[in-house]
């Protein structure tokens, strides 16, 4: 009879422990990040960018084509790269043409909440675009 009563208390204890552990454990960072819809945050890039580089306006056109997104110079579509999300919500982006110079390309979304900006950077050039269809 003493053993049950031994074994009961060190269950109850250990039952209690676990509870004021579960109770105790620091809350969670933050809620988890929801998986990012790429389908969707590619429809609202696709489209042509005017970039301003040293004066001179370069078109450049977004397409998505079996779920990936492409970018290319406009006229000069044989020259396309595939875009890739690097962080989803800095809505940054990395492409490497066949010329093999890495291109970093950043979104922004204007007051509308719309993708209508952009940044293109590569090898210590910077030019800004804005979405012009």
């Amino acid at each position: 009879m003493r053993k049950n009563r031994i074994i009961i208390a060190l269950i109850s204890v250990i039952v209690l422990a676990v509870a004021a552990t579960a109770q105790t454990a620091p809350p969670a960072q933050g809620q988890e990040k929801k998986p990012v819809d790429t389908a969707k945050l590619y429809a609202e890039i696709v489209g042509s960018y005017s970039y301003d580089i040293n004066g001179q306006s370069m078109i450049m056109n977004f397409w998505v084509e079996n779920g990936k997104l492409y970018a290319a110079p406009q006229g000069e579509e044989s020259k396309y790269a595939e875009v890739i999300l690097k962080d989803a919500e800095k809505l940054f982006f990395e492409a490497t043409p066949p010329g093999g110079r890495l291109f970093e390309i950043e979104f922004a979304r204007g007051e509308s909440k719309k993708i209508e900006k952009s940044v293109l950077r590569s090898e210590g050039m910077e030019a800004a675009g804005i979405k012009i269809k």
